[in-house]
Parts: C-alpha cells; sequence; structure tokens
C-alpha cells in the first residue's frame, strides 16, 4: 500500500485555510509541489485559494522590488483618526508664537505627539506589510510553478567555502551535500568529487540510531526536534536519498528554526535555514525564509509574530 507523506502537510494547509490564514496554506501546498511538481492534492489546493490572493497588488519579483519603488506602495492600514476640527478658527491672527501660552503650548504638544506616534505605527505596519507581501507573492508564484521570482544565486565559489566550512566544523553530512552540488554543477571540479567520495564513506560507517515507530510519534508530538535531529541526521548519513529522511529532516529543520526566530535567537535560526537550504538546494523555501529573517532582523516584536508562520 502506498502511503502518501505529505499527507499531514495537506491537512495542515487545509486546517490553515478553514483558519483564514491563506498565505500559510499556500506555503505549504508550494513546499509540497517543490518536492513533487505533479502533486495532484496541492495543485487542487492552490487552485482553490488564488481567489483569496487575488489582492489589489499584483505580484512581483523580489528583485525588481527597489528601496524608491516600496516608497510608492500603498499602506493599506490607516492612521489614527482625529475628530474634524476647524483649525484655522483656533489660529489668532498674531504670531503664533506670542500667543502661545502654557496651554496652548500643552495642547499643541500633545497632537504633535499623537501625529508622531501614529506614523511610527504606519512605518512599522508598512515594514510588516511588505515582507508579509512579499512571502504571499513567492508562495503564489511557486504555487503556479512559475518561477519569475529571482533568488540571488550563490556563486559556485561560496558553495564550496561553505562545504569546507562545514567539514571543518564537524557537520560532514551537509558538506557532503554541498560538495555533492558543486560537483552536480560542474563536473571538472574534481576536489568536490573527492570529498563527496570521502564524505559517503565516512558517513555510512556511523552506527545506527534506531526509533521505534511509537518513539518517533512521541518526538512528533511533542516537537522534540533536537532529538530528532541526531535521529534524521543519522538515517541520512547511512541513506543520503531516501525520500522519507529526507522529509522528515526538512521538517525538524523547520521546526527548529521556527523555534529559535519565535524566541529572537536569529543566528541559530539562520543557521538552521542554511543547513536546510544545504541538503534542499533547489528548493527555494529556505532561500525565501532566510530572505524573510533578514527582513525582520530589526523588527518590533509583533512584526515577527505576524511572520512566524512563514517559517513553519
Amino acid at each position: 500500500m502506498i502511503t502518501d507523506p505529505f499527507i499531514p502537510k495537506l491537512q495542515e494547509a487545509e486546517a490553515m485555510a478553514r483558519r483564514g490564514n491563506f498565505g500559510k496554506a499556500v506555503a505549504i501546498y508550494s513546499e509540497i509541489l517543490h518536492r513533487d511538481p505533479h502533486h495532484a492534492a496541492a495543485q487542487q489546493g492552490l487552485t482553490r485559494l488564488k481567489p483569496y490572493l487575488s489582492g489589489p497588488v499584483q505580484p512581483r519579483p523580489l528583485d525588481e522590488l527597489q528601496p524608491s519603488d516600496e516608497k510608492k506602495i500603498k499602506i493599506s492600514r490607516e492612521a489614527p483618526r482625529f475628530q474634524p476640527s476647524d483649525w484655522s478658527a483656533r489660529i489668532p491672527s498674531q504670531p503664533f508664537v506670542k500667543k502661545l501660552n502654557d496651554k496652548g503650548l500643552l495642547k499643541y504638544g500633545v497632537l504633535f505627539l499623537l501625529v508622531f506616534i501614529g506614523l511610527w505605527i504606519l512605518l512599522g505596519d508598512y515594514r510588516s506589510e511588505l515582507a508579509a507581501e512579499r512571502a504571499k507573492n513567492q508562495a503564489v508564484r511557486i504555487g503556479n510553478n512559475q518561477s519569475p521570482f529571482v533568488i540571488p544565486q550563490m556563486e559556485l565559489a561560496a558553495i564550496w567555502e561553505e562545504a569546507l566550512r562545514f567539514e571543518k566544523e564537524g557537520l560532514p553530512l551537509y558538506a557532503y551535500y554541498r560538495a555533492q552540488q558543486v560537483a552536480k554543477l560542474d563536473r571538472r571540479h574534481k576536489e568536490s568529487v573527492a570529498l563527496v567520495v570521502a564524505l559517503e564513506a565516512r558517513l555510512s560507517q556511523q552506527e545506527e540510531i534506531k526509533l521505534t515507530p511509537g518513539e518517533l510519534s512521541k518526538y512528533l508530538s511533542n516537537q522534540s526536534f533536537t532529538e530528532l535531529r541526531a535521529y534524521s541526521e543519522n538515517w541520512l548519513a547511512r541513506n543520503p536519498k531516501n525520500p522519507k529522511a529526507l522529509a522528515l529532516h526538512a521538517q525538524v529543520l523547520t521546526g527548529l528554526a521556527q523555534s529559535a526566530f519565535e524566541s529572537g535567537d536569529d543566528q541559530a535560526a539562520e543557521r538552521f535555514l542554511k543547513l536546510g537550504r544545504a541538503v534542499f538546494p533547489t528548493d527555494l523555501v529556505w532561500d525565501v525564509r532566510l530572505l524573510i529573517l533578514q527582513d525582520l532582523q530589526r523588527g518590533s516584536f509583533d512584526e515577527r509574530k505576524k511572520m512566524l508562520d512563514y517559517f513553519g
């Protein structure tokens, strides 16, 4: 009997859609389609959600969204409203500064303070909405299998440098995947081929970590991703292409990155996302999450909370 490994993800996407969290649902369907471009259920889910994501802002590639363009985007949230008042009737004909007494200074000072607070809130909403819009546009494009969204590609030398750094840091599994990517992109890169062979032999000698189905289910239910990471890494070390092991490891790294982001540890979150990018170099979701993390590094607590679902 063939079991669809994406059933939990599909159920999660449907739950998100029922709660009105369409962006999150689209992101989940998109992740499934990147791993299985012909997955019928994910395609149907995206088709159902398209009407909810067709807002007034047309999707645009992030590389076309320059800072000068960002200022032109309409802020959808309204500023705090004040009661209509004819201020011209309150300003005396004599010089303004000379007529300000203590009471007037307090009144206008409070007014200016409220305006300043309103503008500050709007700027915060602007940054948050822009990041959310960018993530939504990317999810829609991935769901449509279009790929007009250009992610800055790492140079071959940078990927190779990352492979060597992972090996030096005692992360042979990720060094293996990175070296493998270099060898795939440049078949004449003999050093990467040699490193892949050496690491493959080294990883295959690891002693197997065993978990019963009940133990695995318990870890997943409790979101014990630290323990699961050791298990999934050990599984991949012995079988780097196993689809079930890859699916589990993607869930583990996603959970670890989300937990780190939620706690405010951006350095750890970035680390886990880069590990995910190493294992899944063709899955754009890791690059998108890294871009969102970069946008929100100095964001407020509320801004970061709104974007938490995009890390899950």
